[in-house]
């Protein structure tokens, strides 16, 4: 800090021993913060993010109500009680002719028994209910895969767009450099009287302009660890680093995880499973046209006591079972109307899945294509790397000669950043369709 007060360094010394401390800094960090791959980030996020999390408890729960108690096979078994005290004033006169008063007379009722109460037939609805209830676990686990793909694709683009910045951040490390050249090319062609104060003020601004960049960029960069930190469900401000480059898949991968997107997309399992739901559905709406049998049994004991009145003692205790038949006649047509609303709903749920296959095929295809297309567009910009790399040392040698002027060393190096950062850019495209058609072939 001493050094930068220093009253004799100039603003162009102050601003390149910032950028010189501001580099040294970065590349301290990034020495320091552990490096963080891919398979970790996956490994991560498949345990500890928390819409993954969320998914998994709603699958607990989905499993929890398969079982033949729910389901209505077992029966229910109820322990009932019943105790009364009362306290009456009481004047009878009885048929015989007997009369009896009585002040503040007492009484007691109370009982305690079990009761068992059983389905034994409801037109098969609990075989059909218990159908549903497994059917639903399963539609639960197959959220679940789809919360793991759609995390997974999340974080792993979240991952691989930092490479991309880190890459771009070098790429402006490196813009800086040769503008730091420039600047001083300039300023000694400007002293020699070779040159004038315009290239030299024109290379100043564009080394602010690629110093400015890089600082953009760098806070992008640091937006996106938090954000990969929060999918990964950990600590926000966890400092990383990361790999340096992004690995593209052989077109032949990508042609069998077209294919496979195409017939196993777990959205089309999930749909079709909903299609199996609602016919369970309808079948269970069905059940409700048939009678019902009901058991039920209960030991009871009861014991009244009176001071007063005809009866003023009685006990009892003993079985007692019955059967039940329910067989509904007449409800309003609501059984029917809830019938015609599970065919429609079956008629929905296929309707939906061929709507879902349809936009499938389409993803799948428009995925293919965009990975096509952002390959051979990145072997063309790769090639373009080259030259414009070649262009920018041919003029720049020119410049050194003095055979070239400012004017074409700009421009030159304005067409190798460029450049670089079009095949940086369209590498990531190519790599963020080849994620698409993974997530969708469920394949990472």
């Amino acid at each position: 800090m001493i050094f930068f007060s220093d009253p004799n360094l100039t603003f162009a010394a102050r601003r390149r021993w910032f950028s010189l401390a501001f580099l040294f800094s970065a590349a301290t960090l990034t020495a320091q913060a552990p490096l963080l791959s891919a398979e970790e980030v996956l490994a991560r996020t498949l345990e500890n993010n928390f819409s993954v999390r969320m998914e998994r408890i709603s699958v607990r729960e989905a499993e929890n109500n398969v079982t033949k108690g729910n389901a209505g096979f077992l029966p229910r078994v109820d322990l009932v009680g019943q105790v009364g005290y009362g306290n009456q004033n009481t004047n009878q006169r009885f048929a015989s002719g007997l009369e009896q008063e009585r002040l503040f007379a007492q009484s007691f009722n109370g009982s305690l028994g079990v009761a068992l109460n059983w389905t034994l037939y409801d037109g098969r609805r609990m075989f059909v209910a218990y159908d549903r209830l497994s059917q639903t676990a399963e539609l639960g686990r197959l959220e679940l895969r789809l919360a793991v793909e759609a995390a997974a694709e999340s974080a792993l683009l979240a991952y691989y767009d930092l490479v991309r910045g880190t890459q771009q951040l070098k790429a402006f490390d490196y813009a800086v450099e040769l503008a730091e050249e420039r600047r001083s090319l300039a300023e000694t062609l400007w002293k020699n009287g070779r040159g004038n104060q315009s290239d030299l003020l024109q290379a100043e601004l564009d080394l602010h302009a690629f110093e400015a960049a890089r600082l953009r960029e760098g806070q992008s960069l640091a937006e996106g660890r938090i954000q990969l930190n929060v999918l990964m469900g950990g600590d926000p401000v966890a400092e990383f680093s990361v790999g340096d480059s992004l690995p593209l898949a052989p077109m032949d991968t990508l042609r069998r995880l077209y294919e496979r997107a195409l017939s196993d997309q777990t959205l089309l399992i999930v749909r079709a499973r909903q299609v199996e739901l609602a016919k369970t559905a309808e079948a269970e709406a069905a059940t409700w046209k048939k009678p019902r049998l009901d058991f039920g049994a209960s030991y009871q004991y009861a014991r009244t006591h009176n001071q007063a009145g005809f009866l003023l003692f009685n006990q009892n205790y003993g079985l007692n079972t019955g059967f039940t038949l329910t067989w509904n006649l007449y409800n309003g047509h609501n059984t029917r109307r809830q019938l015609e609303n599970a065919r429609l709903a079956v008629i929905a749920a296929q309707t939906d899945e061929e709507r879902t296959r349809t936009e499938a095929a389409a993803r799948a295809a428009m995925a293919m294509q965009a990975c096509s297309t952002a390959r051979a567009i990145l072997e063309i910009e790769e090639k373009n790397l080259q030259l414009a790399t070649r262009q920018y040392a041919l003029v720049r040698e020119r410049c050194l000669a003095g055979a070239g002027t400012a004017f074409e060393l700009r421009e030159a190096q304005r067409l190798l950043e460029d450049t670089r950062s079009r095949a940086i850019g369209t590498r990531f495209e190519a790599l963020r369709a080849e994620w698409s058609l993974r997530r969708m072939a469920g394949s990472f």
